[in-house]
């Protein structure tokens, strides 16, 4: 058996019915006719995922007509920026009712799923009193596949389906799509709507799952794809345990946004990131990296942290400098409140921003592939990675080998019994039990335990260096650069034309 087989075998889910995707698929003799495809790309990690990886390229080497799908025009104008040199097509659609479908997102991103999460966790911190003890009678937790849905957004989403219906049907006559491909399985309001007109078009749907939290961390699934991609073995345990999904319906491929990663003679030496962040060379460089939301939990994290580097020698004495890597979703000015430019600076090339450094040997590439390039260097450039939230990122960093370290929310003062209840259910319950399980990326008690380990693991790099490998084995398959030919394998044999 192959090491996604026996997770799956131990999970109780082996009989041979998940479709594990070869190591390195060959599609030099595909026997698939042209199509067209269309793709919705809500946001712009979407873009890096799809678009960026190759996904979407390898459509277009085979003939195929690609569609973007983008919520609003500014989004439909950065793709057909970003990806000027690719010959797709790039529209905008807004399948809603203005307010109407603002009030279902906004009760959508409050809904509780059934395991809890660290955004929702998130979203009690700004006014734990009141906001915990509504979402607690509007969305109670469940243990189970699916959460209580309010009847209010439940009368949303229908009067929303019916416009949306009429703008698909419009859309789907001009370009006749032979597959939908979508970014999360029926979590997010344009992949809901967009499934469902597919569906009722009895058009093939493929979710290419984006990141190893959504099965877990997202809610209950208003509508499913016909057929699922997914990063590793764990999610396809996900999707039977919680959304009752047949497992030959899931694929296991890898992450397409990790490709990039294994391309590392296109990536940014020491020297040229020390240059970029305008760090002299031989200083230690620290990367924390920030939630998808700025809280007061956050705020507490950092402010002790930068105190504590520059009130001791233990950090110091490394002449240790911390560089604050912003999400993508988040605003970097936020951030400007730590940053002295002597100890604390930003990331210069802001994840929504173009990289300013010349390119690398390997050529023109698109704005969004720039960005993972960057990433990918300042990662593995990083002497030490920390964050205060389970972001995709500590995987990334593992990627590199790099020693990460998570601030948990249980632990820090102020926080009251009910959000530290719940962040235990969240850190023991949902698929951050992978990671804990393995044990590669640190969990210090406090900001004390935190700066003694980062400070042991300056001293020993080498230090659970096994355990970041093995996480990155079971949580990303293989990085091998081929995840997005396994997902486009799969999504040309999901297409209605062959």
């Amino acid at each position: 058996m192959t090491e996604p087989d026996e997770v799956l075998q131990q999970a109780g889910l082996y009989d041979g019915s998940v479709q594990i995707e070869g190591a390195a698929p060959s599609l030099t003799d595909t026997p698939y006719e042209s199509g067209t495809v269309l793709l919705s790309v809500p946001h712009i990690l979407v873009a890096r995922d799809l678009l960026a990886s190759g996904v979407a390229d390898g459509f277009v080497a085979r003939g195929w007509k690609v569609v973007t799908i983008s919520p609003t025009e500014e989004s439909r104008k950065l793709l057909a920026s970003e990806f000027a040199s690719s010959p797709m097509v790039h529209e905008c659609i807004r399948p809603d009712l203005g307010a109407a479908a603002r009030l279902h997102m906004k009760l959508m991103d409050m809904e509780f799923s059934a395991l809890g999460t660290l955004s929702k966790y998130m979203a009690l911190v700004r006014a734990p009193d009141v906001t915990h003890t509504l979402l607690r009678l509007m969305f109670p937790i469940r243990r189970g596949p699916t959460s209580r849905r309010s009847r209010v957004i439940g009368l949303l989403e229908r009067l929303l389906q019916r416009r949306a219906d009429r703008i698909y049907a419009q859309l789907f006559a001009e370009h006749n799509p032979d597959l939908v491909l979508v970014p999360s399985p029926g979590f997010r309001h344009e992949d809901q709507t967009l499934l469902r007109a597919a569906n009722g078009l009895q058009v093939p749907t493929l979710a290419v799952v984006s990141s190893w939290d959504n099965l877990t961390g997202r809610g209950a699934m208003k509508v499913q794809p016909q057929e699922f991609c997914v990063w590793n073995a764990p999610m396809v345990s996900h999707a039977l345990r919680y959304h009752r999904v047949d497992p030959s319906r899931v694929h296991i491929t890898g992450a397409a946004q990790f490709d990039t990663y294994a391309r590392t003679a296109d990536m940014y030496s020491r020297a040229e990131v020390e240059e970029q962040l305008g760090v002299a060379p031989g200083r230690v460089i620290i990367t924390y990296l920030t939630a998808a939301g700025f809280h007061d939990a956050e705020r507490h994290d950092l402010t002790a942290f930068i105190d504590a580097m520059r009130q001791r020698t233990v950090l110091f004495q490394h002449n240790a400098i911390l560089v604050i890597r912003v999400h993508p979703h988040e605003n970097a000015r936020l951030y400007h409140q730590f940053v002295d430019g002597h100890s604390v600076i930003l990331d210069p090339n802001l994840p929504n921003e173009i990289v300013s450094h010349v390119e690398p040997q390997a050529g023109p590439r698109s704005p969004a592939m720039a960005r993972e390039l960057w990433k990918a260097s300042l990662l593995s450039a990083a002497d030490v990675v920390f964050a205060s939230c389970a972001t995709t990122a500590l995987i990334e960093s593992c990627i590199f080998d790099r020693p990460s370290f998570l601030i948990t929310p249980v632990n820090r003062p102020g926080v009251d019994a009910a959000m530290q209840s719940l962040a235990r259910e969240q850190l023991a319950y949902t698929h951050q039990i992978e990671a804990q399980e393995i044990g590669a990326i640190s969990r210090p008690r406090d900001i004390d335990a935190l700066m003694a380990g980062m400070a042991y693991a300056l001293d020993h790099p080498e230090h659970l260096r096994e355990e970041r490998s093995r996480l990155v084995e079971r949580m990303c398959y293989r990085i091998d650069g081929q995840a997005s030919a396994r997902i486009l394998n799969v999504a040309l044999r999901c297409a209605k034309r062959v």
